[in-house]
């Protein structure tokens, strides 16, 4: 796992879609004998074949006229392999597809290639003229997309940024939309920033994960997604069973006044033609016509939008790092072979993973006090928290469980940097019950934190190692605070050095309320802290 060499690089790319196309093709109605004009269709991950309704809000972008019945509403898709071939895979549709006379499920597209669908002559036929790379004026489509100051230069990026600040300038969240893409493309970050926008409380936002929905009670499903007041998210929507998903075929379908929003997560299949594989055709159906982001993987994407995410990621963290003498990332960059590495690399995990990558790279830099981040810190910074499914499968319940344990909260660790407070509240543990994990795991000796080929967590600048430990003791907030100080431009010595001349004359617990109080007002000043206590 995690970065791939460069002899194995282009085989591993052939499991994702290639780029974009555009297909030149004239159109045949039933109830015509002539051709239609020439046409063009941009493919940026796979284009829908079928009938024009204008009842839904998501039709067919390849359509034949409405009164058309024997053409589905979605009769076919149209997408390009790995290959680079452009193929044509029809979706159950009850009329069939027809090359000729034989009936296909899925056929190549070369100019010249007549597909009809259904099986009589007079059926409506598509005629393929040619296909091609996209035009050079495409730059034009989704104009300068840009999405917390990433720019979009790849069709489907673009795309994706686009969309996003298009639903963000709505008022609220829509009635029902789909967000979709492989694993790891950043769903539900998209979908956190839309929230954001839309001046919604994450924290109260409820999330319904559809691999740990248990059968046979479709009811309580029906009754837990409706009892919400403003919006459910809906992920693994794969993963529901039977009963559950004919629940949200029908909820979907219906809309009502007073139904919360219903925002699905749809994990897509890295092969083509990309469409999750649920049990319920009727669901599947429905989120075709559903309007929907589509997110691309890290494999859609070039050399220059991955190094510019590597650098988003890395400035993200350094914001995101708790401040103080424990170690400092704030001077982290990356070295040209580490960025030339990145870029070459095949990323399972998609973004998701670089993500990591990049913050445990930046996290084990600052812990041996350097500043540039090599290709070997890259690596490493991964492959220790990647496990191998295949190895767990083999192993003992009870040993499998320690393994996924350990793993699991060293990735906590090294995200929050070693504050186990931050890490308690990310994975719901009281912080007497992380340490106890945490001591059972062999990452934490009682007194710090203990790491994997480290003897003991290095600190940058020593002589706050005391000072740290009595306030994160005493104080468990005062790392929220003295984060929240910084991004308000305070002086952080100024700070802490009045957290523990308080912690000399008042007692923690009263320090403590008051330090809550201070970063729930998100007003935190030492001044107005020691005038507060006296």
């Amino acid at each position: 796992m995690g970065l791939t060499s460069k002899d194995n690089t282009e085989a591993e790319r052939r499991c994702y879609p290639a780029e974009p196309f555009e297909l030149v093709y004239s159109i045949r109605p039933c109830d015509s004998s002539r051709y239609s004009e020439e046409r063009r269709t941009l493919v940026v991950d796979r284009v829908y074949v079928g009938r024009e309704d204008t009842d839904t809000v998501s039709a067919a972008e390849i359509r034949f006229p409405e009164g058309d019945e024997a053409t589905s509403r979605f009769h076919g898709v149209v997408f390009i392999t790995s290959d680079g071939e452009v193929r044509y895979q029809d979706l159950g549709s009850e009329n069939g597809s027809f090359v000729g006379d034989e009936r296909v499920q899925s056929c190549a597209l070369r100019p010249g290639v007549v597909l009809r669908l259904g099986r009589a002559a007079g059926r409506s036929t598509l005629k393929v003229l040619a296909v091609s790379p996209p035009p050079e004026d495409t730059g034009s489509l989704w104009g300068d997309a840009r999405f917390h100051g990433l720019r979009g230069r790849s069709l489907p990026l673009r795309r994706a940024f686009a969309e996003s600040s298009r639903l963000a300038r709505l008022d609220t969240c829509p009635r029902a939309f789909v967000v979709r893409g492989p694993p790891g493309s950043g769903k539900k970050a998209f979908l956190w920033e839309l929230f954001r926008a839309w001046g919604m409380p994450l924290h109260r936002v409820p999330y319904v994960d559809g691999r740990w929905v248990l059968g046979a009670r479709a009811d309580e499903f029906r009754r837990l997604l409706l009892e919400q007041r403003q919006v459910v998210i809906i992920g693994h929507i794969e993963g529901l069973p039977v009963d559950e998903q004919r629940v949200l075929a029908d909820l979907l379908r219906e809309r009502k006044q007073g139904h919360p929003s219903l925002v699905l997560l749809v994990e897509e299949p890295t092969l083509p033609p990309c469409e999750p594989q649920l049990i319920e055709r009727n669901l599947m159906k429905t989120l075709r016509t559903m309007p929907y982001l589509s997110l691309p993987g890290v494999a859609q994407c070039g050399p220059t939008e991955i190094e510019e995410f590597a650098h988003h990621f890395l400035e993200k963290y350094k914001k995101e790092s708790p401040p103080g003498g424990r170690f400092c990332v704030q001077n982290c960059e990356f070295s040209t072979r580490c960025l030339a590495a990145v870029c070459e690399a095949v990323w399972h995990g998609g973004w998701r993973q670089l993500r990591a990558a990049v913050e445990f790279a930046a996290f084990s830099v600052a812990l041996d006090g350097r500043e540039t981040i090599e290709e070997t810190d890259l690596r490493a910074g991964f492959s220790e928290s990647s496990l191998p499914l295949e190895l767990l499968f083999e192993m003992p319940l009870a040993e499998a469980e320690e393994v996924f344990r350990r793993a699991y909260l060293m990735w906590k660790v090294r995200k929050w940097a070693g504050n186990m407070k931050w890490v308690a509240d990310e994975v719901d543990f009281t912080r007497r019950g992380l340490l106890k994990a945490a001591k059972m795991s062999g990452i934490h000796d009682g007194e710090q934190v203990v790491l994997p080929a480290i003897e003991r967590w290095q600190v940058s600048e020593p002589r706050y190692l005391r000072e740290e430990r009595r306030l994160r003791v005493s104080v468990p907030s005062s790392v929220m605070w003295l984060r929240e100080c910084v991004r308000q431009g305070l002086d952080t010595e100024i700070a802490r050095a009045t957290l523990l001349e308080l912690l000399d004359a008042h007692t923690a617990a009263k320090i403590e309320r008051h330090v809550e109080w201070q970063i729930q007002r998100g007003r935190c000043d030492p001044v107005k802290l020691k005038k507060t206590l006296g």
